[in-house]
């Protein structure tokens, strides 16, 4: 609630106030963007609570709260399923757990992130008319989250996978319909987005170079209940074979495997684990190019939609290892509260990157008049968004005006905290930016780049401008003026 503004949130907010609902049809983001029931939301809370941030937050948290109660109600019909003797407890229990995964601080406490919200809270409200015999109201609410995200594209899919009361197979119009529905959508973006083809067949945003779809899925699978690993980690495991990382995830599947075993569940539980393991699989597809970080939270957003499975899938494995009697219900309760403690750490880090935009944003040096260049800002607090993109929105709606030019930035890269000292000055012609070790530069003029952490860069003084500033230690300094 106290988080604030972050980076798009700023991009998305200022095309609002220029192009209103078409904010979400194509503009500078070229037409790949297509969201317009996000749109709508945001531009709701903005009309509402104008620049107050927490107002935005206090909706992403209903939404949050909304798609837990929905993986509890869809719970409760797949521990049925699953003949589970308590299939209220375990379902209650999964979205206490499923509230507070580590992996959600991203959509959740980021504004922006609530285009996987929405799409989930859609999409588990189609599943739930869908299981309940309801086809037609579920496929609405289907083409309404795919308007906020297009996370939940293999829904139908999931659905041919999930069984209906007292349904043996699905009927041919069902099938028929569930077919179409994902292709109808993609037709449709094709022709309104003729940019998308292209990016899906050459990359485009969607690339992950050196990221092996094989990885990515082990990646996902710890990512959505594991926090953050320590950046001291990183070049200790950089090294590591794929084989040797995943040793723990193997070494778990064989005692789980090994103990079910020795207790030989049900025909019906063991079919509900089969299905919520190929339930996840699907939801996770769209995704599965998508690099998750290990060591901080971007990008993590992606596993939301598919956490919801996975959640319920780890629930039923407890019931099967431990029954569901207290030894479950202790398991589960304390995998809930080791999840708080995570989330609530990851929730302040992202409250002080908000707090750090607002700093930047609203230092008077940047509202200036003149050609001013800014040599440095923070990309991230430790993976929370600072200023990957939307400094000069931020700064208009700081001082409620747009400067009379933008300014222009260097370079971005990571900070672990606000009290970093970065240091940037002046050689003959060039600005030299050195940051501390540990950290990287992640965009120089624009262009985004990876790998390569600290070091020194040095940049050509950009022709015409007249005040150079630069950042460090949380603040705005000034470099130079001509």
């Amino acid at each position: 609630m106290t988080t604030g503004f972050q980076s798009d949130d700023f991009v998305l907010i200022g095309r609002i106030d220029r192009s209103g609902f078409f904010a979400s049809w194509g503009g500078p983001d070229g037409d790949l963007f297509m969201r317009p029931g996000t749109i709508l939301s945001l531009m709701a809370d903005r009309a509402v609570w104008g620049s107050r941030a927490g107002g935005f937050h206090a909706t992403n948290l209903l939404l949050h709260i909304a798609a837990c109660l929905l993986v509890m109600s869809i719970g409760k019909h797949v521990f049925e399923l699953a003949g589970l003797r308590k299939p209220g407890l375990f379902s209650f229990l999964s979205a206490c757990l499923f509230a507070v995964l580590p992996s959600h601080s991203e959509a959740v406490c980021w504004v922006s992130g609530r285009t996987d919200l929405l799409a989930t809270v859609f999409g588990l409200a189609a599943t739930l008319l869908f299981i309940r015999g309801r086809t037609v109201p579920a496929l609405l609410l289907y083409a309404a989250g795919m308007l906020c995200k297009e996370s939940i594209l293999l829904l139908p899919a999931i659905w041919a996978i999930i069984p209906r009361p007292g349904e043996k197979r699905k009927s041919t119009p069902v099938i028929i319909a569930l077919a179409l529905a994902p292709a109808a959508y993609t037709a449709f973006r094709l022709v309104a987005s003729p940019g998308l083809f292209e990016a899906l067949t050459t990359g485009g945003q969607l690339a992950s170079p050196g990221w092996s779809i094989g990885g990515n899925v082990v990646r996902a699978l710890l990512r959505t209940f594991q926090p953050p690993l320590p950046q001291g980690a990183e070049e200790t495991m950089r090294g590591l074979p794929p084989a040797v990382a995943a040793l723990p995830l193997a070494a778990f599947t064989a005692l789980v495997v090994f103990v079910i075993a020795h207790r030989k569940p049900s025909r019906a539980l063991v079919g509900a684990a089969l299905a919520l393991a190929a339930v996840w699989l699907v939801a996770l597809l769209p995704a599965l190019r998508m690099k998750v970080a290990v060591f901080d939270t971007q990008s993590e957003r992606f596993l939301y939609f598919p956490g919801t499975a996975l959640i319920l899938l780890f629930a039923l494995l407890i019931s099967a290892t431990a029954g569901e009697g207290r030894a479950a219900t202790v398991l589960l309760s304390a995998s809930a509260a080791l999840g708080f403690i995570s989330t609530m750490h990851l929730a302040r880090n992202w409250s002080e990157a908000g707090a750090l935009c607002a700093d930047i944003a609203g230092n008077p040096a940047l509202s200036g008049r003149g050609n001013t260049v800014l040599a440095n800002v923070p990309d991230n607090l430790n993976g929370a968004y600072v200023f990957r993109n939307g400094l000069n929105e931020a700064v208009a709606m700081a001082c409620g005006t747009w400067p009379d030019e933008p300014v222009g930035v260097l370079s971005t890269h990571s900070v672990s905290s606000r009290a970093d000292t970065v240091d940037v000055r002046v050689s003959g012609d060039s600005i030299r930016i050195t940051i501390p070790g540990g950290e990287r530069f992640c965009s120089v003029d624009g262009i985004p780049r990876s790998g390569g952490e600290g070091g020194t860069i040095a940049l050509p003084i950009p022709a015409g401008a007249e005040r150079i500033l630069y950042y460090s230690s949380g603040s705005i300094r000034e470099l130079m003026v001509r």
